[in-house]
């Protein structure tokens, strides 16, 4: 398994539409959520020059994980979307507090019954 770290200009377009790709086969597909994106490509507006990415691939280059790491002192999710969440306390917005989001480790190409263990 190959561990690769960047933003979106250290990441080339393979990467990136490979990372889009997975993100909605995780997120719409498997999950069901319910996000305004394009079809097989689950990208939003947090998903900015800023944002640090994690892609865990297999040894043929799949995309078997991600995460996306977002600078606090920059509009992201919890602040933006779910403040309600923070029972009334403002959102932290700080250079050395990020927000991980978008996290999956899951292998699509399992077999289903393995998936479900």
């Amino acid at each position: 398994m190959d561990i690769v770290v960047g933003k979106k200009k250290d990441l080339d377009r393979a990467q990136l539409a490979a990372l889009g790709r997975y993100r909605y086969r995780v997120f719409v597909g498997a999950l069901g959520w319910e996000l305004a994106c394009e079809p097989d490509a689950e990208i939003d507006q947090f998903d900015h020059e800023d944002a640090l990415y994690l892609l865990a691939q297999d040894t043929s280059g799949e995309v078997v994980g991600c995460a996306r790491l977002l600078p606090t002192v920059q509009p992201y999710l919890l602040g933006e979307v779910f403040p309600q969440l923070l029972g009334g306390e403002r959102p932290p917005a700080a250079v050395d507090t990020w927000e991980l989001s978008r996290f999956a480790a899951l292998d699509l190409n399992q077999p289903a019954q393995a998936l479900q263990q």
